[in-house]
């Protein structure tokens, strides 16, 4: 053994570029000074060889069978590992930052082409195009989707907006706050998110004011199913359900309701006209069908 100056102390191993004092052991009161023992090779003995470097070998020619693979239960990432993990090996799997944020298999998502509001899980069957913010302007905009990853069951959080909308999802998902994306999991009661005042992808025309009073007598006190009739009692009903009738070319029948200050208000076409409308709308129903491929 030969006693040189490297620099490493004697005491704790503390290693450095400099000689001096090991800052470790002079903290305790110990003043070591650096050093490092290093052994030299007897005389008449041969350094070892050093190994010949292994010539190159074309990708193509490369054996990927050897050795025993464990499948991973990813189809994908055992395609690229060719057939699984070799037991012993070492492999580094790197993503995009979206990897594994999701949502439930019952989120429905909009498709800019058609028009559908679909499950998520549609994707998986066909590679549609979805809505996504534009990070530059935060507007939507249409986009390609790469790929449909299946993760399983995993823990699953509610958000509930002050709107009344929903979205479950894992607790890594992200969503947009005044101080940027932010995961589920970080969001407190009253936080700010970002959504969409609109999806602008249900035509652009605007419904005449007659079609958007209907719905709203039928979705407020009436029913739309055999026959359109609404119930009220208040005396302005029967004025609008009168310019309805008119504006889809229909006849206004009024029943009264005893005991009660109620009528009952139903909008009647004449049988000769029934099959008709009954034609039209299902020739409106399978263009539709047709358009979504149902």
């Amino acid at each position: 053994m030969v006693r040189e100056s490297a620099y490493r102390c004697q005491e704790c191993g503390f290693a450095a570029p400099k000689p001096g004092t090991c800052p470790d052991c002079a903290r305790q009161g110990n003043y070591v000074q650096l050093v490092e023992e290093r052994p030299v090779p007897a005389k008449g003995r041969r350094a070892p060889a050093t190994p010949r470097p292994s010539a190159p070998v074309r990708l193509a020619d490369v054996n990927v069978e050897a050795g025993e693979r464990m499948p991973t239960g990813v189809g994908e990432l055992d395609r690229v590992l060719g057939g699984g993990v070799v037991r012993g090996s070492l492999v580094l799997i790197g993503g995009d930052p979206g990897i594994g944020k999701c949502v439930t298999a019952d989120t429905r998502v909009l498709d800019p082409v058609s028009g559908a509001y679909l499950l998520v899980t549609e994707w998986a069957q066909e590679r549609r195009p979805v809505l996504a913010v534009d990070e530059e302007t935060l507007q939507l905009s249409q986009a390609s989707v790469a790929a449909f990853h299946e993760r399983g069951t995993h823990p699953i959080v509610e958000v509930t907006t002050g709107l009344g909308r929903t979205l479950r999802c894992t607790p890594d998902h992200p969503l947009m706050t005044p101080e940027g994306w932010r995961p589920v999991r970080e969001l407190a009661t009253g936080g700010r998110i970002a959504a969409p005042r609109g999806l602008p992808y249900f035509g652009r025309e605007s419904l005449p004011e007659a079609a958007i009073k209907l719905i709203a007598y039928v979705l407020s006190d009436g029913s739309a199913q055999s026959q359109i009739s609404v119930t009220n009692s208040l005396g302005d009903v029967e004025q609008d359900m009168g310019e309805i009738a008119g504006a889809f070319g229909m006849r206004l029948v009024r029943y009264e309701k005893p005991g009660t200050a109620a009528r009952q208000y139903r909008l009647v076409n004449d049988k000769g006209q029934r099959a008709l409308a009954r034609r039209d709308v299902a020739a409106a129903l399978r263009t539709v069908k047709g358009r979504l491929n149902i």
